[in-house]
């Protein structure tokens, strides 16, 4: 059977929307298969690889032995293009390298299909935008400084940790490959420095320590929460897009 895979990098980014859909069971290494569901010939399947370059390499690995005939990577992003609002969508054409001594392009040879198609289904649907670069970094970018100085040096409208890394493994792998990534803060937000100090580059997130940050910072923390609900809210609308844009995907 054709396989596809929606995957995300922390699974409170898509476990919301999954929930009321009947699964089966997905088994990959590290509990990180959510689930699978069938659309006609195609077995499409949630995982969440982790946080971060070093877990995503580790986890799209591991889904690449189901050999995926493409890959739709969703999940929240922080903005650094003032324009963009919490909740906004954005299905991009390139990527780079954030935090590094030097950027480094990629464009989405690989994905241009796919993003194309996805486009097309979802124009008109919410606040969604096409194209422009989209940021990777080694850690988090909290500050708004720090924000506006990638935007400034790079061009780069939004950043997260992870899709340089997925579009890179996908194109050495020649998987159809797009993503969709939902603004939770934006450019003039600055994230608790306790998140930051949470995150390690080979393991993710300390969820134990992000807790107690969390208690010991409740308003902060609740900010947090109400941002992320609204990205992982924006993530749930657009998801049956996303699968029946896979299923009608052809080789």
């Amino acid at each position: 059977m054709r396989r596809a895979a929606i995957v995300c990098a922390s699974a409170e980014e898509l476990r919301p929307a999954l929930n009321g859909i009947t699964l089966e069971v997905l088994d990959l290494p590290g509990g990180r298969g959510l689930g699978s569901i069938r659309h006609d010939d195609l077995l499409i399947d949630f995982a969440a690889v982790g946080c971060g370059a070093r877990l995503t390499r580790r986890g799209l690995g591991a889904l690449l032995q189901l050999r995926p005939e493409a890959i739709v990577f969703v999940g929240i992003a922080g903005a650094l293009d003032a324009t963009l609002r919490t909740g906004d969508g954005i299905i991009p054409d390139w990527f780079v390298t954030v935090g590094y001594p030097q950027p480094v392009f990629r464009h989405v040879t690989q994905s241009g299909r796919l993003a194309g198609i996805l486009w097309q289904r979802m124009a008109g649907q919410g606040r969604l935008r096409r194209g422009g670069i989209f940021g990777s970094g080694v850690r988090l970018v909290c500050r708004s400084e720090e924000k506006l100085r990638i935007w400034r040096q790079t061009g780069a409208i939004a950043v997260d940790m992870e899709s340089f890394e997925a579009v890179s493994i996908c194109a050495r792998h020649g998987i159809e490959f797009a993503t969709l990534r939902v603004i939770s803060d934006t450019a003039s937000d600055d994230l608790p420095k306790w998140l930051d100090e949470a995150f390690d580059s080979r393991f993710g997130f300390d969820l134990s320590r992000v807790g107690l940050a969390m208690a010991e910072h409740p308003r902060e923390a609740a900010l947090l929460a109400d941002h992320s609900a609204a990205a992982v809210f924006a993530i749930r609308e657009h998801l049956p897009s996303i699968i029946e844009c896979l299923g009608n995907l052809r080789p």
